[in-house]
């Protein structure tokens, strides 16, 4: 019964002292990154699109007479 009671006090101390003190961080300081100076400089504004060109739907343009046709006109 003794054995088991100063197990169990020794295990409650190890907890103890591992709970009462957290984990302390090394101090690092800022973090090292690379920067560049702007550039001051002319540019072309455009827009570059992709796309389908062909149309959703097509109708086809007969004449109700025999005969060519000259123009579309619409």
């Amino acid at each position: 019964m003794i054995v088991i009671l100063i197990a169990a006090a020794g295990v409650y101390f190890l907890f103890k002292k591992m709970s009462a003190r957290p984990p302390q961080a090394p101090d690092q300081g800022p973090m090292q990154v690379q920067v560049s100076k702007p550039l001051i400089q002319d540019v072309m504004a455009y827009n570059e699109f992709t796309g389908n060109l062909a149309s959703v739907e097509s109708v086809d343009i007969r004449a109700r007479v025999q005969g060519f046709l000259r123009r579309v006109a619409f």
